[in-house]
């Protein structure tokens, strides 16, 4: 018996024991959106070897921009779906009935990249690839077997999951947009960017990135925006010329006793007068604790996008409230998009 376990380089060690290869490779896996390891698959198709391959029905795998899993029931690859309602969780590949891959890795750029993930290659253990054979067998009677594969398109995935619009971290939409995002990176192909983007057009990170590879335009502020203070001050938020995306935070604490609102006039211009620059909108976050002017403390994440719009989040230290506003910038002309 051979046990080799892996934390790291997950992908390469499981294309180096899929090159093995010589009869059969059996796959269950819940997702599976790396093109790298479909197209070893597709090849050993070529070769005559027989490939099987469970994994779940859902949208990451189904989306309009996932792996040809057409083209693999073409070149003769067995494909079965899983259903969501007893979805098949599993991450296992056996290869020519003697070595077994298994572990938590999902075959996807999200765990490859995301995740903190383990496998083990066993080889020379029979009796446990044969519990696997029969377990992958037993998951075949409880899947359906396709010949035809069906996209799902954004348009459907929108509306299904017009429940969750928070996007939550651990959502459906936070998964297939980073997985379409690092596969864009990966594989240097702007319109699986596009497909993240579309997604979730307000990602930062995704923006950023963009405008890295020149996928997108980046633009700047033609004016200084910043926040009115007492005492006819300004407090900076982005200086003129501020290349968009852009982000940072400041913090604020109350000025008066039993304060019960923070807020204030977004400005822009260059003086350091706030009455002599231009007041281009007032924001304030409501229901502070009331204490001793000083005693509330309030941190404040200011972002623009590349739409031209302000989004702004604001956190109340002693009572953990957060408040979001988003402004839109392009009437004021202060966003150049050329």
């Amino acid at each position: 018996m051979t046990l080799s376990p892996y934390f790291l380089s997950i992908r390469q060690n499981i294309l180096t024991a899929l090159e093995k290869a010589e009869k059969t490779i059996s796959v269950a896996v819940c997702w599976f959106t790396n093109e790298e390891l479909f197209k070893l698959l597709c090849i050993k198709l070529d070769k005559g070897l027989q490939v099987e391959l469970i994994i779940l029905d859902d949208y990451i795998n189904s989306n309009p921009f996932g792996c040809d899993f057409q083209s693999f029931i073409a070149k003769g690859g067995h494909l079965h779906l899983s259903s969501v309602d007893n979805p098949m969780h599993n991450k296992y590949c056996i290869i020519d009935s003697k070595t077994l891959i298994n572990g938590s890795y999902n075959w996807t750029y999200f765990a490859e990249t995301k995740n903190e993930e383990n496998i083990i290659v066993f080889e020379e253990c029979d009796e446990l690839v044969n519990s696997f054979q029969s377990d992958f067998q037993r998951l075949k009677s409880l899947s359906k077997k396709v010949q035809n594969f069906k996209r799902k398109s954004l348009l459907d995935f929108e509306r299904t999951q017009n429940e969750n619009k928070s996007r939550n971290a651990f959502g459906a939409f936070n998964v297939i947009s980073n997985d379409l995002f690092l596969k864009a990176i990966a594989t240097n192909n702007k319109k699986f960017y596009v497909a993240a983007k579309s997604i979730v057009p307000d990602n930062f990170q995704f923006q950023m990135k963009g405008v890295e590879l020149k996928w997108d335009k980046p633009i700047k502020l033609n004016s200084t925006l910043s926040g009115s203070l007492a005492n006819d001050e300004i407090s900076i938020i982005f200086p003129k010329g501020t290349i968009i995306p852009a982000k940072t935070t400041l913090e604020y604490i109350t000025v008066n006793d039993n304060q019960k609102a923070i807020g204030g006039y977004l400005l822009a211009g260059e003086n350091k007068q706030a009455s002599r620059n231009t007041e281009l909108l007032y924001y304030s976050i409501e229901s502070i604790p009331q204490k001793k002017a000083g005693k509330v403390g309030v941190k404040e994440e200011y972002t623009i996008l590349l739409d031209g719009k302000l989004h702004i989040t604001m956190h109340i230290h002693d009572t953990g409230l957060i408040e979001k506003r988003v402004f839109d910038l392009n009437p004021f002309n202060i966003v150049d998009k050329k």
